[in-house]
């Protein structure tokens, strides 16, 4: 039995907190370690084209809104007939009022 791959879609807001977590990973322990870390996310977006059912959903963050954790981030995406929108990549500890759109 062969899985639907959903479209890839990275808001702006998302692909900008990425490249902020790269960046962030390389000044405080180094571009071996960013190196490591930058292949994650593509691993984990991948998957999450193929099984969206993955994230978890959050209602009671907005209706339709999944998560899952990479690392100590969040992913933030919504599901659609063809596509996986990921609309913010967030840090378990960040405040995420405001910050989350559809």
């Amino acid at each position: 039995m062969s899985v639907r791959k959903l479209r890839l879609t990275i808001r702006p807001n998302a692909r900008a907190d990425i490249e902020s977590v790269f960046l962030y990973t390389r000044m405080h322990w180094g571009t071996e370690q960013r190196g490591r870390y930058r292949a994650k996310p593509n691993v984990v977006l991948d998957s999450l084209t193929r099984h969206p059912e993955l994230g978890v959903l959050r209602n009671d963050i907005l209706p339709g809104i999944r998560t899952f954790q990479v690392e100590r981030h969040l992913i933030y995406s919504t599901v659609t007939e063809t596509q996986l929108v990921v609309s913010r990549v967030l840090h378990v500890n960040q405040d995420t009022s405001g910050k989350i759109e559809m």
